[in-house]
């Protein structure tokens, strides 16, 4: 619950997953001028925007929308390690959650 607004939180399923990445693509580049700053600001504002569409109900008032961004891909960053439990080795899931640091659940 944020100010009084209860949220439904979904981990980002897989047709948003590519929204998810290009997102942290746009945030790793560098911008060297305001016009730069501005295109990738929009940027990450639209792929944000996709992947909350698709795993948040209701529609996230415009002050909570960063938050539960974060929490979405936290929320995904937990099932799929341990979905990956299942599947992997203990060094190839060490493997993994040194990955997810680094990426999806650091933003």
């Amino acid at each position: 619950m944020l100010d009084e607004t209860e949220y439904t939180v979904v981990p980002i399923p897989p047709r948003l997953m590519p929204y998810n990445e290009y997102y942290l693509k746009i945030a790793k580049r560098e911008v060297n001028s305001l016009e730069e700053a501005e295109r990738k600001g929009v940027e990450l504002e639209e792929c944000m925007d996709k992947v909350l569409v698709g795993c948040v109900t209701p529609v996230p008032q415009p002050q909570h929308r960063k938050s539960l961004y974060a929490a979405v891909t936290n929320l995904t960053v937990r099932e799929q390690t341990e979905a990956n439990k299942f599947f992997l080795t203990d060094e190839e899931l060490s493997q993994c959650k040194e990955s997810y640091s680094n990426g999806a659940g650091s933003q």
